[in-house]
């Protein structure tokens, strides 16, 4: 069911320049309900609730509050569809545009990028297609500079966002790589500065992102892990406290037994004889 439809009509089209042809929300409820790659040189679909699903080739997605696929005209291996266990209407609107460049734009981000991405609905660019649906009426008349600016908007808010989630993904790398490094070379002794030096990035950086993904500074990160090893050696060996303390480069034994009550609430030699092995 077609809740609102808009048609673009645009001036003195420009050959190179794309163009946008309908903006369209609706809303569906049936598995009857099923559509393939069209006329169109390009196709954005967003869903705002409910549930829908694309399918390209063998590959399936869910189409879920936020998720947004594109495709380019008469792609065979192409659907997109209302799933038959779905419990509730699925409602979404979509964006059909015409234009070489624009088609090869968007073959390039299904290339590097994928066809799925994950958009807030308060991003600038989906809250001001939101407007034209609720604003605009059903014919639409721009001029060729407001009918590619739209969609160039639309394919840089794609590259955005994946380079956006790239980012994430690579920070989280950054983390989990320093979380070994640190945890080799924990009886060599090592530092924040050593840590970021060795991973490439600025102290300042790698100490902001750490905090932001496990919760802790480095640095806490660091005594947290010696407090851990110096259980186990307590535990498992009967090497003294100052033996314990130089091994993991404290400079002497009083600021190691300092730093281990402070975190167990015990000295090194009641943890020996009644304390347990934490798990950070």
């Amino acid at each position: 069911m077609i809740v609102k439809k808009i048609n673009f009509h645009t001036n003195n089209i420009l050959d190179s320049f794309p163009t946008p042809d309908a903006l369209i929300r609706e809303t569906q409820f049936t598995d009857a309900y099923r559509n393939i790659s069209g006329r169109f040189d390009g196709l954005f679909v967003y869903t705002e609730k409910g549930r829908g699903s694309f399918k390209k080739g063998k590959r399936q997605w869910n189409l879920l509050p936020g998720t947004a696929y594109i495709c380019c005209g008469h792609e065979p291996d192409v659907s997109y569809f209302y799933p038959s266990n779905a419990k509730e209407p699925w409602t979404f609107w979509w964006l059909t545009f015409k234009g070489k460049n624009a088609q090869s734009m968007l073959k390039d981000l299904q290339n590097n990028y994928g066809s799925i991405y994950q958009i807030s609905q308060r991003h600038p660019v989906i809250m001001r297609f939101n407007e034209l649906l609720e604003e605009a009426n059903e014919n639409c008349f721009i001029t060729a500079n407001q009918g590619s600016s739209m969609i160039f908007e639309l394919i840089n808010m794609l590259a955005e966002v994946y380079d956006r989630k790239r980012d994430i993904q690579n920070q989280s790398q950054l983390v989990l790589k320093a979380k070994q490094l640190i945890l080799k070379r924990l009886e060599q002794g090592v530092s924040c500065h050593e840590v970021a030096s060795i991973l490439g990035v600025s102290r300042e950086h790698f100490s902001r992102q750490f905090k932001i993904e496990a919760g802790i500074s480095p640095a806490e990160f660091i005594i947290k892990c010696k407090i851990n090893e110096a259980c186990g050696m307590l535990k498992e060996s009967t090497i003294s406290c100052k033996e314990i303390a130089f091994k993991l480069g404290y400079e002497n034994a009083s600021n190691f037994i300092r730093t281990f009550k402070k975190y167990q609430k015990m000295t090194p030699i009641e943890f020996r004889k009644k304390g347990a092995i934490p798990r950070f």
